[in-house]
């Protein structure tokens, strides 16, 4: 592997990690993803060399640049997964007040057909039903993150499961 080839691909890794960053505080606002990326690691963290890779002298000696990357990069996993799952939490009680309100505009829809109420009744389903998808999205971000905390034996820095 020449000293240039092992570099750039150095740089790619910098570069996507970087704009995995800028999207991602595209999506959720710069302020709270800033919040994320002062977060501190978990203690203890580190990312050991696989392997396969001990004998490459250029990768040994630039490891400290790459596990830098995948510590941020599982910050970020984790605490978004922590994040997604406090929101689900956060949320429950409210979708189950719309989705007991939604039964009594059903009623009411009953007793007055043709009413306003209707197109109510059906902005509150609509709003019950993205819920529940959004919901069932966040949870299985933070099952996918847990499962890649379990592969890499990196459960205690993701947190306790509250859900």
């Amino acid at each position: 592997m020449s000293e240039n080839s092992h570099e750039e691909r150095i740089a790619h890794l910098l570069k996507l990690m970087e704009s995995f960053k800028a999207d991602t505080a595209r999506m959720i606002g710069a302020w709270p993803f800033q919040a994320i990326l002062n977060h501190p690691y978990a203690p203890n963290s580190s990312v050991p060399i696989p392997n396969g890779l001990r004998n490459d002298e250029k990768l040994v000696m630039t490891w400290p640049r790459i596990e830098k990357q995948v510590l941020e990069w599982r910050k970020i996993l984790y605490l978004m997964s922590y994040l997604f799952r406090a929101s689900v939490d956060e949320m429950r009680p409210c979708d189950e007040r719309l989705s007991i309100n939604l039964e009594r505009l059903r009623a009411y829809e009953q007793m007055y057909p043709g009413s306003p109420v209707q197109r109510l009744g059906v902005l509150v389903d609509y709003v019950v039903q993205h819920s529940m998808q959004s919901n069932e999205k966040l949870k299985a971000f933070e099952d996918h993150a847990r499962a890649y905390a379990q592969e890499y034996k990196d459960v205690d820095s993701m947190g306790k499961k509250t859900s």
